[in-house]
């Protein structure tokens, strides 16, 4: 449901904003590198973001890891 992608996107919104360099800009998703489906989605997910090890807070596009977890 695009309420639940839209609910992971503010966590990579926070824990941007906990990032010092960057905490006064402003981003938009703008792509999925990679999409796996292992099984359907069930009524309640649990978001995991992480920055990848080559994140790098001058760059002019940021990825982010996004998880949904049951």
């Amino acid at each position: 449901h695009p309420s639940v992608l839209d609910a992971a996107f503010q966590l990579v919104a926070a824990l941007l904003a906990e990032q010092a360099e960057i905490s006064d800009s402003i981003y938009l998703p703008s792509g999925i590198s990679e999409l796996i489906f292992s099984k359907a989605c069930p009524n309640e997910v649990w978001a995991h973001v992480t920055l990848p090890d080559s994140f790098d807070p001058s760059a002019s596009k940021l990825k982010m890891n996004l998880e949904l977890i049951d």
